[in-house]
């Protein structure tokens, strides 16, 4: 995944605009995979432990922190998304 954003990044050519969209939608992507990393190792991972349960309190704010990132996360998703279409639907038009 990091490739691959790196890659279309480094290969937007030299059309400003499609740089831009390539940019933009790289770092949606990476910034969505650092979200995801965290959410997994420090929220997930707490939440799903089969050790003794959560005090009410942590799991509230456990699950607040987890659904406040994972909807940044999707919203990154979704840019990230749209700008490779549309530098994709940009290549493909000229």
């Amino acid at each position: 995944m990091l490739g691959s954003a790196l890659g279309t990044a480094a290969t937007a050519g030299r059309d400003a605009g499609r740089r831009r969209t390539v940019t933009v939608a790289t770092v949606s992507s990476l910034g969505a995979t650092a979200i995801t990393g965290y959410l997994v190792r420090a929220v997930n991972l707490r939440l799903l432990d089969d050790g003794p349960p959560l005090a009410p309190d942590e799991r509230r704010r456990l699950l607040g922190r987890w659904y406040t990132l994972n909807r940044i996360r999707l919203v990154l998703l979704a840019v990230a998304t749209l700008g490779y279409e549309r530098a994709a639907w940009n290549r493909r038009s000229r």
